[in-house]
C-alpha cells in the first residue's frame, strides 16, 4: 500500500516538474527561436495539469465508472474555467487550443488509468 502510494507521489512531483519546465524554459525558449509547436508551449501546462489533478484525486480502488466520473468532471471543470474566461477577462485569457489540450489530457488519463481499471473491482464485490 505504501509503495503504490509512493509511486502515485513520484509521478504527481515529476509531472509537476514537467510541466515547471515547460512553462519556465520551454515557452521562452520557443518564443525567442519562433518555431512552430502546435500550442504546446501556450496549452501544455493545461493538459498536464488535468493529469496531476486525476491522479491527485483518484484512488486504486476506484471502478472504471467512478474513475472515469472522476476524469469527466476535473475536464468539465477545466471546460468551464475556460469558457468563462471568454466572457470575463478577469479569469484569464480564452484559447480555443487550451480546449484541445485539456482534451488531450482526459485521453492520457484514459489510455493510462481509467481503461486498466476492472468495471468491478473484486474488493467491492465482497
Amino acid at each position: 500500500m505504501i509503495k503504490k502510494n509512493y509511486k502515485r507521489v513520484v509521478l504527481i512531483l515529476l509531472l509537476f516538474i514537467l510541466a515547471f519546465l515547460l512553462v519556465n524554459y520551454y515557452r521562452p525558449f520557443k518564443a525567442k527561436h519562433g518555431f512552430f509547436d502546435f500550442g504546446l508551449a501556450d496549452s501544455g501546462s493545461g493538459m498536464i495539469s488535468i493529469v496531476i489533478v486525476y491522479f491527485f484525486l483518484s484512488k486504486k480502488s476506484m471502478s472504471f465508472l467512478e474513475s472515469l466520473k472522476l476524469a469527466c468532471l476535473i475536464f468539465s471543470l477545466y471546460l468551464t474555467q475556460e469558457i468563462l474566461s471568454y466572457f470575463s477577462p478577469f479569469i484569464g485569457t480564452f484559447d480555443v487550443k487550451d480546449l484541445l489540450y485539456y482534451f488531450f489530457g482526459l485521453v492520457i488519463v484514459f489510455y493510462f488509468d481509467i481503461r486498466k481499471r476492472e468495471v468491478f473491482p473484486e474488493e467491492k464485490m465482497h
